[in-house]
Order: structure tokens, then C-alpha cells, then sequence
């Protein structure tokens, strides 16, 4: 129940924040809540896409940006909870990853 309350709030946080505030808001909502989970940022994504809010290309920018702020959340843990040799193999694997989504989104596009 509380993981579903987190998502529907971030979800609506999203929302909340491309309406009054535009692509800047869209992003700026989603980096926000995908410091907690990106799931949640990238349905909402796809719920405005599915109202016709959104077009795919702010559907995949929104989707870079939630894949971004969530590694770095999940690399600050990593350092935190693993110590650095393994922060550092986790933060280079996830900007690896996250890199490679941006590459993809460009070739793509």
C-alpha cells in the first residue's frame, strides 16, 4: 500500500508539474521523483503520452532523465552501503548503462 501511494504521488507530482510549468517542469519533476524510483516518473511519462499531453521525444527525454537522477541515487548508495571499491564499480557501471541510453536515444531519435 505505501509503494503504491509513493507512485501514485510521484505520478501526479509529474503531472502536476508539466502543467504548470512546461517541458521544464516535466523534467525537473520526473529527475525529482526518480530519486526515489524511476518506474514511477517514466509510467507517468507514458500516461501523458497516452492523453496526447506528450510526444514520444519528451517521453524519451523525460525517460533519460529519470534513468540519470536514479543512478546517481543508487551510486551514492552503493559508496554508502558497499564502501568505494564497490561505489566505484557500481557508479561506473550505471553511468556505462545510462550512457549508452543516451547514445541509443541519439542514434535512434
Amino acid at each position: 500500500m505505501l509503494v503504491t501511494t509513493a507512485l501514485a504521488a510521484v505520478a501526479a507530482g509529474v503531472t502536476w508539474a508539466q502543467a504548470h510549468f512546461g517541458a521544464a517542469g516535466l523534467l525537473a519533476g520526473t529527475a525529482l521523483g526518480a530519486l526515489a524510483d524511476a518506474h514511477a516518473p517514466v509510467a507517468a511519462l507514458g500516461a501523458l503520452h497516452a492523453a496526447g499531453q506528450l510526444d514520444a521525444g519528451q517521453v524519451l527525454d523525460g525517460t533519460l532523465v529519470a534513468l540519470a537522477a536514479n543512478s546517481v541515487t543508487r551510486s551514492i548508495t552503493a559508496f554508502a552501503a558497499g564502501g568505494r571499491a564497490y561505489g566505484v564499480r557500481m557508479a561506473a557501471t550505471l553511468a556505462m548503462s545510462t550512457g549508452l541510453a543516451v547514445v541509443a536515444a541519439v542514434v535512434f531519435r
